[in-house]
């Protein structure tokens, strides 16, 4: 499944003003030594670098695999010296040098190496699901930054209508030709455009410093980011399921499935004492020293214990294994047609709405701007057009930007970002 970040055309009204913008940015004697340009590539690669979460599920691993090499390992061997002496009479000892040696004939160590193994495996799937996690929240807070940047320029495009508005009518003033009201009602107007341009201003320095915290970096930081919330590419939903399917954090818990069922077959055989080989030397000293030798064997009976704890606990891993991927299974399938029916609708509705808007939009500025201007219209009908204009405008953005929260999710839900 391929995502691309260009493609569909809804650039807002006035969108020349952004790359204006960036091109001065770009030629500033004091912003070309210190200014960062990110993209959506550079978010993810520094929030998977180091992130705490990432760490701690890392760190998870490293534990579990340590646990692992300590388990299953073959008992030691026993060396025994033992003297035997009788104080009276004629006086005589005897010494025995030996060597025991544990021999396991049963699936108990095979299965204590699989539950290792299963347990290693769940790890590996948290750190993937942590990476997911991390990565999402990082794109969304990127992708809500780039849009808390264009409402800015919403603002600062309302805020610039409405001064030329304030300019025509002080030049009407002096003209004896337009109304004290009006311009009362102009001041008033721009005073409220020029507080929503400060707390769009707030908000979109809220959005950045979310984004920076996220990312580990000084929230003074004052970063460019590069990328557009348009979404170019559906992608089919029968393919997304099966790519979802195939997600390594599913593949996974299949693997630790797999382990623990290896292990419950192991420990079937887990009852099976382990035998306790013995050889070694007899020395007998008594008028003279004789060498013989110590054989045997010995072995516990299996009454009580039966190998019961391994059992319990390879079914029990089993059990835990199979009903984590049967959950993550659905809940996998659930979040991908979620994401997909929201991605699916958003995408058409905001290229509706592009489409029934713009030659709409143009022409009701045009006629409001110039028969203003020729005192063909009023100025509550300039104020109107200027407020369906920003309205236009905002809307554009919030349904892109739901656009790209969505293809987020998808992409989550998938097991693409990691």
């Amino acid at each position: 499944m391929i995502f691309s970040g260009t493609g569909v055309g809804m650039a807002l009204v006035g969108g020349r003003g952004r790359a204006i913008a960036i091109l001065l940015l770009a030629l500033s004697p004091f912003s070309t030594a210190q200014a960062q340009t990110w993209t959506e590539a550079d978010v993810l690669a520094m929030v998977l670098e180091g992130a705490p979460d990432v760490r701690v599920a890392e760190g998870r691993i490293a534990q579990a695999e340590a646990l692992a090499d300590a388990v299953g390992l073959y008992p030691d061997p026993m060396l025994r010296w033992d003297r035997e002496a009788v104080a009276t009479g004629v006086g005589s000892s005897q010494d025995v040098v030996a060597l025991t040696v544990p021999v396991d004939l049963s699936g108990r160590r095979s299965a204590q190496h699989a539950l290792a193994d299963a347990r290693i495996a769940q790890r590996e799937a948290e750190a993937i699901d942590a990476r997911s996690r991390i990565a999402a929240a990082a794109l969304t807070a990127f992708y809500e930054g780039i849009a808390s940047d264009e409402r800015v320029e919403v603002a600062l495009r309302a805020v610039a209508a409405l001064d030329e508005a304030v300019r025509v009518i002080t030049a009407r003033e002096a003209q004896g030709t337009a109304a004290g009201m009006d311009q009362m009602r102009v001041t008033l107007e721009v005073e409220l455009a020029r507080s929503v341009l400060a707390t769009s201003e707030i908000s979109a320095k809220l959005a950045r410093a979310r984004l920076l915290v996220l990312l580990g970096r000084p929230v003074d930081d004052e970063p460019t980011l590069d990328g557009t919330l348009a979404v170019s590419v559906l992608p089919e939903l029968a393919a997304v399921l099966d790519e979802a399917e195939e997600q390594p954090t599913l593949a996974t818990r299949r693997r630790a499935r797999e382990l623990a069922s290896d292990a419950t077959s192991s420990a079937a055989s887990a009852w099976i004492p382990p035998l306790l080989l013995t050889g070694g030397v007899n020395l007998d000293r008594e008028t003279n020293t004789e060498v013989g030798y110590v054989a045997g064997v010995s072995f516990l009976l299996p009454f009580f214990s039966q190998g019961r704890a391994v059992s319990a606990a390879a079914r029990g891993q089993s059990a835990v294994a199979e009903a984590e991927l049967d959950a993550r299974t659905r809940r996998a399938r659930a979040a991908v047609v979620a994401a997909h029916i929201r991605l699916v609708g958003l995408y058409a509705e905001a290229n509706r709405f592009d489409a029934e808007t713009r030659g709409s939009l143009e022409g009701l500025l045009l006629a409001a701007n110039s028969g203003y201007r020729e005192g063909r219209r009023t100025l509550v009908e300039l104020l109107d057009a200027r407020r369906a204009a920003i309205s236009v405008a905002l809307r554009r953005v919030n349904l892109r930007l739901e656009a790209r929260r969505a293809e987020i999710a998808l992409r989550n839900a998938t097991g693409a970002l990691r």
